[in-house]
């Protein structure tokens, strides 16, 4: 079985994420098992321990999402391939306009658009990142211009296909936005290719040229066709970011997972607190029975005991509920979720788990890849205190031989770190640097290290790790490392 594929940005200032991909390979076997833990190493400075930071808290600071890997191909097979996803747009586009009022073919022609436009998207990303990465050269730059324009070319030369009497005519506008959609990716990254080239010699020059053309072409093309994601110098440009922000929710719900979370253990819980809401009655009537027959004839010590076996019947009742409860615990998940596509077909279920442990606890391998020097040691004395956070996920794999459109599921976790951030100090310091001029006053940035340590699991697989520090002030995250 394949490993899980990690990858870790900021998000925001406030929020860094965390994307794994589980990969989904067809079998005839049982679920793919997958398990991701994460250690939050954090200074006891912070003050982020069990009384500041419950379970409720955590989740209410952690985002998660699922959905589908974005198909992959390459440019070459995107344009060459009979069967591509630009010819079953085309399929659905000429089915839509012979029957402009079956449901059915109306429903398969937002999806493939969708779809379509996620896999350019896929494809020209992991394109500019090749070139960027291990081949830029100027065939390679080639290359990939003249198969962008043609790839372009060929997807708006499809809209003709909706122009035709009795359609709705708000699907020639749903084409438009995946039209604008993949314009907007095509500059962005023809874009930031270019700004990662230097001027240093002549050919990166030239190759800098070529490329910046193509972001240029991208955005004259949106405003000949009067797109509202035009971006403006010296514009606040709210129109242009908010479009881009839908166009993107919009092309991508198409890989998103339906998702139903709930308690785990729910019924366990439940028949434990009645289990002790009936052994706290069962002590109390014992001791009403008892307090009968020493004080048969004594009103006043009759209600006093009445009184007395209610008191000891809730004490009981909430001592039993919470040591069963927090027993059963240990034997389940906080939550567990389970997954299921569009059309309602189950993918598979995963369980989460959160709590803090003792650093004592902390199993051998993740102590020593956390490995503190001795000033951080002494620094964090008596210790750090220790999140971790466990996730399971369980997929139900395609039978050996089925087509299947994707293949993997990806796990997208953003967590807000604004509650690390109250107990820190200013980010800018007044620092004294002496000189033979005499002593000068100057700034310092004040920062603070919070370590992640991950490690994965998957059946028949040895394990991974992976390591990450975040450097934060009290602005927010500076960088990840």
């Amino acid at each position: 079985m394949q490993m899980i594929q990690e990858r870790i940005k900021i998000h925001d200032r406030h929020q860094f994420e965390i994307k794994h991909v589980y990969p989904i390979t067809p079998g005839n076997g049982g679920p793919l098992r997958y398990t991701v833990e994460m250690f939050l190493f954090i200074p006891q400075s912070l003050d982020i321990n069990t009384e500041t930071c419950r379970r409720e808290d955590f989740y209410r600071d952690l985002q998660a999402r699922i959905r589908w890997q974005s198909p992959a191909q390459l440019l070459d097979t995107l344009l060459r391939d009979e069967d591509s996803i630009l010819k079953q747009l085309e399929d659905a586009m000429n089915a839509l306009a012979c029957t402009p009022d079956a449901p059915e073919r109306q429903r398969k022609f937002v999806r493939t658009l969708k779809l379509c436009c996620s896999v350019i998207k896929s494809t020209l990303r992991d394109e500019i990142e090749f070139v960027r990465n291990s081949c830029l050269t100027a065939d390679r730059i080639d290359r990939l211009e003249s198969g962008t324009q043609r790839l372009l070319a060929r997807f708006r030369a499809l809209r003709p296909l909706l122009l035709v009497p009795h359609l709705d005519p708000r699907y020639p506008e749903i084409y438009d936005f995946g039209d604008e959609y993949i314009s907007l990716v095509a500059e962005y990254y023809f874009a930031a290719l270019a700004e990662s080239l230097s001027d240093a010699t002549e050919i990166s020059r030239k190759l800098r040229k070529a490329v910046l053309q193509l972001a240029i072409a991208e955005e004259h093309y949106r405003r000949k066709r009067k797109f509202d994601s035009t971006i403006a110098e010296g514009a606040s440009n709210e129109t242009a970011i908010y479009r881009m922000r839908v166009l993107k929710k919009i092309m991508s719900s198409v890989l998103y997972l339906r998702t139903s979370r709930a308690a785990d253990g729910r019924v366990a819980e439940e028949i434990l607190t009645s289990a002790a809401a009936g052994l706290a009655m069962f002590l109390a009537l014992m001791l009403a029975m008892l307090g009968q027959k020493v004080f048969a004839n004594a009103t006043a010590w009759v209600v006093l005991m009445a009184v007395l076996c209610y008191i000891v019947r809730d004490r009981i009742k909430d001592s039993c509920r919470c040591r069963f409860v927090g027993w059963a615990r240990r034997f389940f998940f906080d939550y567990r979720t389970r997954i299921s596509d569009d059309e309602g077909t189950p993918v598979g279920t995963s369980r989460e788990l959160f709590s803090f442990i003792r650093e004592t606890s902390v199993p051998a391998e993740i102590a020593k890849l956390r490995a503190k020097s001795l000033v951080v040691d002494f620094a964090n004395a008596p210790g750090e205190n220790v999140i971790y956070y466990k996730k399971e996920i369980a997929l139900t794999p395609p039978p050996v031989g089925a087509h299947s459109t994707y293949s993997g599921v990806v796990d997208i976790i953003r967590l807000n770190i604004r509650r690390l951030l109250g107990r820190m100090d200013d980010p800018i310091r007044t620092l004294l640097l002496p000189a033979s001029g005499g002593v000068r006053r100057v700034d310092g940035h004040s920062v603070y290290h919070v370590n992640l340590v991950f490690r994965y699991a998957a059946e028949e697989s040895s394990e991974e790790y992976g390591k990450f520090r975040l450097i934060l002030d009290q602005n927010g995250i500076v960088r990840i490392e």
